[in-house]
């Protein structure tokens, strides 16, 4: 907590598949009122892994964290399938511009604590190979990323076992909650480094 107690705002992360979210969130409060100030800094909290759940189960999780607080900022997110993510990261940087200057300006804390530098964060080469996004033009939904485009060009589409299993990766990826969410049918097409197919086997 030491650690944390150096930030201007909080993000806390609540697994959507918790038996209750709002227990889960319980507890992370108790623990940081019995350290500092930090229950009472500003924070958002995100209902993560949402790709896999239907409205209602989103819904009851996120209606469970606030009644503990009712003033609770939720963000539903899914980072397989990019949902959420970008809205999440505006409202966080908002509230960062907003406090940093106060927390930052040395208020209770010592010289040597202000000298520290703050932490970098960045992805690693794997988890930047495996990034991808869907954009949807005319019709088609286009899917690019190095991951998945590296799998498309093995792909043969005469052969559907092959566009199958390419079909499997998807779903595995999170791309195909993604492509559903933009409106994706069983029938749109598909295009992945040129390889066009059907988001679903057509019989």
């Amino acid at each position: 907590l030491r650690h944390v107690d150096r930030t201007a705002v909080l993000l806390h992360l609540v697994d959507a598949y918790n038996d209750d979210a709002g227990e889960a969130y319980r507890t992370i409060r108790a623990e940081l009122e019995k350290y500092s100030d930090l229950a009472t800094r500003p924070e958002i909290v995100a209902l993560t892994k949402v790709e896999g759940l239907s409205p209602d189960i989103i819904k009851m999780q996120s209606d469970s964290i606030r009644t503990i607080n009712p003033h609770a900022t939720i963000y539903e997110i899914s980072a397989p399938a990019h949902q959420g993510i970008d809205d999440l990261l505006r409202a966080l940087i908002v509230e960062i511009r907003v406090n940093e200057k106060r927390f930052l300006s040395g208020e209770d804390r010592s010289e040597e604590e202000n000298s520290q530098p703050l932490p970098v964060i960045k992805l690693s080469d794997k988890q930047l190979r495996d990034t991808w996004q869907v954009e949807k033009r005319d019709g088609i939904f286009y899917v690019t990323g190095e991951k998945i485009e590296k799998f498309a060009r093995r792909t043969d589409l005469d052969n559907y076992e092959s566009v199958n299993r390419l079909r499997d990766i998807l779903k595995k990826l999170g791309i195909r909650a993604e492509l559903t969410n933009q409106g994706a049918e069983p029938t749109s097409i598909i295009s992945i480094a040129g390889k066009e197919f059907t988001l679903v086997e057509d019989y």
